[in-house]
């Protein structure tokens, strides 16, 4: 069987199709297989994680660029 399983007949049909897939075990309920949760990044999700990583390095640059030109070397402490 593949990886990737759909619900079948188990009364919790998922709305969101993030939760249409779970690896299926002999233990789990209908209700955990509902909720177990998967998470998948595509290209959008995986730039605007580097993206806002970037951005909080480029602040940290700029705090200390402005805090060195403005009242020097002590801006470091």
């Amino acid at each position: 069987m593949s990886t990737q399983m759909k619900h079948r007949g188990s009364g919790a049909e998922p709305k969101n199709h993030l939760q249409s897939d779970f690896a299926e075990t002999s233990s789990m309920d209908s209700d955990e297989r509902y909720l177990t949760l998967h998470r998948q990044w595509k290209f959008a999700e995986s730039f605007s994680a580097s993206f806002a990583a970037m951005y909080v390095i480029g602040g940290i640059r700029a705090t200390f660029y402005i805090g060195v030109e403005a009242g020097g070397p002590a801006a470091y402490w």
